[in-house]
C-alpha cells in the first residue's frame, strides 16, 4: 500500500499545544506529505506564534483560518474534504491540536498497513495514552471482540490482527486514527453539523460497520488533557451536544446495528439520569436535556436530508469547496 498521507490538524485557542503537536509531525521518522491544520477562528493568536515559530513557512503546512468556530465536528469536517480534494494522499490522520505523536508513531500506522494489507484496512488507529500517565490508556475504542460490537468478526482475521500487535475496532475517536482515501471515496466526510462529540464515533461506525479497521498498539500518540471527565460531569451547554448527536446518530446515521443502537441508547439514558441527579435536577440541567431531546427527535444536522452515508452536505462544504490550496 501507498504511503503518502496528510494529516488534519482542528485548532481553537490552545497556540502552545498546537506548536507541540506540530512539532511532533514534522520530527516523525516517516513524514507526512502535507499537513493541514484548520484554525476555527481562534481568538489567542495562534496564527501570531506560528508565523513567530517558523511554522507558516514550513513547505509541509498548510495552514487554513476559518471565518467562525464550526467546533471539532466542523473543522474535520472541512478539514477533510480540503484534503481530499487538493491532497494526492492515500491516508488521512486526524487530530485535535492536544495530540503529541511519538516519533514513530505513523511509521508503526504505515508498517501496520502494510502486514494487514490482505485484510484492506479503512482504518487505523493509534494507541492513546494520557501525556501525564504515559502507561494509562484513554480514548478506547470499541474493540471488535465481544457482541454487539464484534459480531461477523472473521476469527482467522482475529488471529491475524492480533499477531501483528493490534486489535480490531469498530469505532474510534478523532484522536490520531488514519482514514484510508477510499473509504471517504466510498463513505464520504464526517458530519460538521454536529458541532462537538460523537461526530467520529458516527463517521469511524460508518466506515467500520462494513469494513475492517485496527489499533496499532504499536503506534503511540499522548492526549495531552486531563484525566477523563465523565459525560455527566459536563456542564449542561456541553451536556446537550451529548445528547442530542447521540439521539441524531442512533435516529438518522445508519453507522451502527438494532443491537448496537439499543446500547448508546441505554447508555444515553443511564448518563442522562446521572446527569440530572449530579446537578440536583436544577433547571438549567432540565432545559438542556429537554432541548437536547427535542432537536435530536425532530432535526436534523444542518445540509443533512435522508440517510447520512447517502446525502452528507452538512455544513460548510459549500465553504469548504471553494477554499483553494496555498
Amino acid at each position: 500500500m501507498a504511503d503518502r498521507v496528510a494529516v488534519v490538524v482542528v485548532t481553537y485557542n490552545r497556540k502552545a499545544l498546537l506548536v507541540e503537536c506540530l512539532e511532533a509531525l514534522l520530527n516523525q521518522t516517516h513524514a507526512p506529505e502535507r499537513i493541514l491544520v484548520i484554525d476555527n477562528a481562534a481568538t489567542d493568536g495562534t496564527p501570531e506564534l506560528l508565523a513567530q515559530m517558523g511554522l507558516l513557512n514550513e513547505p509541509s503546512i498548510w495552514y487554513q483560518r476559518l471565518e467562525e468556530n464550526l467546533g471539532g465536528a466542523g473543522g474535520f469536517e472541512i478539514g477533510m474534504r480540503l484534503a481530499y480534494s487538493h491532497l494526492d494522499c492515500d491516508w488521512f490522520w486526524l487530530m485535535d491540536d492536544d495530540t503529541i505523536p511519538t516519533p514513530a508513531a505513523l511509521e508503526e500506522l504505515l508498517a501496520a498497513s502494510r502486514s494487514l494489507a490482505r485484510w484492506n484496512p479503512a482504518v487505523l488507529a493509534s494507541r492513546v495514552e494520557y501525556w501525564a500517565e504515559p502507561n494509562e490508556i484513554c480514548n478506547l475504542p470499541r474493540f471488535r471482540v465481544n457482541s454487539p460490537w464484534g459480531k461477523n468478526e472473521p476469527p482467522e482475521r482475529l488471529m491475524a490482527v492480533a499477531a501483528a500487535g493490534s486489535l480490531p475496532i469498530r469505532n474510534v475517536t478523532f484522536v490520531a486514527p488514519m482514514i484510508s482515501r477510499a473509504a471517504v471515496e466510498k463513505y464520504g466526510f464526517p458530519v460538521g453539523g454536529y458541532f462537538i462529540y460523537a461526530d467520529d464515533i458516527e463517521y469511524t461506525g460508518r466506515i467500520l460497520k462494513n469494513e475492517f479497521g485496527a489499533m496499532v498498539l504499536a503506534s503511540v500518540v499522548r492526549h495531552k488533557t486531563n484525566p477523563a471527565v465523565l459525560p455527566q460531569q459536563t456542564p449542561p451547554p456541553r451536556f446537550f451536544y451529548h445528547i442530542r448527536n447521540t439521539i441524531w446518530m442512533i435516529r438518522i446515521s445508519g453507522a451502527y446495528s438494532g443491537s448496537e443502537n439499543l446500547v448508546f441508547l441505554l447508555h444515553t439514558a443511564a448518563i442522562t439520569m446521572h446527569f440530572l441527579v449530579a446537578h440536583r435536577f436544577n433547571w438549567q440541567s432540565v432545559k438542556a436535556i429537554a432541548s437536547a431531546v427535542s432537536q435530536g427527535l425532530f432535526q436534523r444536522p444542518p445540509g443533512i436530508v435522508g440517510k447520512v452515508p447517502n446525502a452528507a452536505r452538512p455544513v460548510g462544504s459549500s465553504r469548504a469547496q471553494t477554499i483553494s490550496s496555498n
